[in-house]
């Protein structure tokens, strides 16, 4: 029996840091435990993708660069600056530059935008304005 850390991905939306015991039969299957339908632990592999992910995604004004750049029309580095907001020069050149080395944004003569996996990203990440509304009015709910 191998036994998986991971993260278990659950459809309440939780993540639950686990450690599970993995059968070789189940350790086959693309290394991937199915709790239930809804609720999987993530391999190590995966687990360590999706952190160099976030760690891009949480450097600051990285997901607010993607996001002006959502609708598709390039940019320029001023009208970028300008669409993201208080975010200085040199901030701007060191998140494009991660951003071009992740392969998620490109630059081109009418200037910078998102490659195709940039707007895969972007549509995935499109589900949050919803929970961020619903989040945000749960928030104001009084605590028992």
């Amino acid at each position: 029996m191998r036994y998986s850390q991971g993260i278990a991905v659950c459809a309440t939306g939780l993540d639950h840091q686990s450690t599970k015991p993995v059968t070789d039969d189940i350790w086959a299957a693309d290394q991937a435990l199915t709790l239930t339908s809804s609720c999987f632990l993530m391999s190590s592999k995966d687990n360590a993708t999706m952190n160099q992910l976030l760690s891009l995604l949480e450097a600051r004004y990285a997901m607010r660069v993607l996001w002006a750049l959502r609708d598709g029309h390039a940019q320029t580095f001023r009208l970028l600056q300008d669409s993201v907001g208080g975010i200085t020069p040199n901030t701007l050149n060191t998140r494009i530059k991660g951003l071009r080395d992740a392969g998620l944004l490109e630059h081109g003569n009418d200037g910078y935008r998102l490659t195709a996996s940039g707007n895969n990203l972007v549509k995935r990440l499109g589900d949050l304005p919803s929970f961020a509304s619903k989040w945000t009015a749960g928030q104001d709910r009084p605590t028992a």
